[in-house]
């Protein structure tokens, strides 16, 4: 965080010196950037226990105060009510969950509508975080019968396969994937109070019998170990290596192209999570002797939310 203000605004408004204006400043910079999110709950959390070794008397005590919801709440509340802030009970919902209504609750970690970033790459799970890849797609605006979710353009799935796929047999799932960076969520992810929740749209062109899909998300919460070892690049293994995983509710992809359905997983993320991979996929249901069709099916409205376990729905 290049910011020069933020450190003077984090030891005014702990130091409850802070204006409104100062205050309301430093609520902003906090929602728009994890690093000062970082680094004001740690200014906070190294105040609180500092000042609970002064008035243990010595700064030699060799039991280190432990920051509890109860003392943390009464601090808090005392500081806040003293200095009539709210910045201050925004670090408190960070860590133990008491909640100042107007601040904001969770944090919208990317929405995708296929608006202007590049189209996935077709080149199955991807190895670097921050772009989609996976099997064969194409960018594509309103079709005959479906148009996109929002704005102009949407996510056609091509086909349930690659370049280079290495598969015993015909794939009939076809899917995108995005691995995402945490780290610099890792203090939120350290108190295990927290998590995500990924949230998908899916429609297509009217299809007939026999033919039927099966629309999911899922969520694997990785550490940077199994990112850096080639794990990424053999997904079966993906499942026994996640520090945890959530496949979310599946749906039949239903006939209508007038309705979009939203499919959501929401995982709560093991401390050591470095790294989420996100898969949204259809897959083919009808019986192995119906041929494979992709190419009228389409994805939008992708979101990612990171919260507190008890507020993500």
């Amino acid at each position: 965080m290049s910011d020069p203000r933020l450190n003077s605004l984090i030891s005014r408004v702990i130091d409850q010196t802070a204006t409104r204006e100062e205050t309301e400043l430093l609520d902003e910079l906090l929602n728009l950037n994890p690093e000062a999110l970082t680094r004001y709950v740690q200014a906070v959390e190294l105040h609180f226990n500092l000042e609970s070794l002064g008035s243990a008397g010595s700064l030699e005590s060799p039991q280190s105060p432990v920051l509890t919801p109860q003392n943390w709440k009464r601090w808090i509340s005392t500081t806040s009510m003293a200095a009539g802030i709210c910045v201050g009970l925004f670090a408190a919902s960070l860590l133990q969950g008491y909640v100042q209504p107007r601040l904001q609750k969770n944090w919208v970690l990317f929405t995708e509508n296929f608006e202007s970033d590049p189209a996935p790459i077709a080149s199955g799970v991807p190895q670097e975080p921050d772009h989609w890849s996976g099997d064969e797609t194409r960018r594509t605006g309103s079709g005959p019968r479906v148009s996109p979710l929002n704005g102009h353009s949407m996510l056609q799935l091509v086909s349930a396969d690659y370049q280079g796929k290495n598969a015993a047999a015909p794939s009939r799932t076809s899917s995108i994937w995005k691995l995402i960076d945490l780290r610099p969520y890792k203090s939120l992810c350290a108190t295990g109070n927290f998590g995500v929740q990924l949230s998908a749209h899916f429609n297509a062109e009217p299809f007939e019998a026999p033919l039927q899909y099966m629309a999911y998300v899922s969520i694997h919460a990785l550490d940077s170990e199994t990112v850096r070892n080639g794990t990424l690049q053999d997904w079966k293994k993906l499942d026994s290596k996640a520090l945890a995983l959530n496949r979310g509710n599946r749906a039949v992809l239903d006939r209508d192209p007038r309705t979009w359905q939203r499919l959501n997983a929401s995982l709560a993320l093991p401390s050591p999570t470095d790294f989420l991979l996100l898969e949204i996929a259809l897959k083919q249901t009808t019986p192995p002797d119906v041929p494979i069709q992709f190419g009228t099916q389409s994805i939008d409205g992708i979101r990612l939310i990171l919260g507190r376990n008890s507020r993500l729905d």
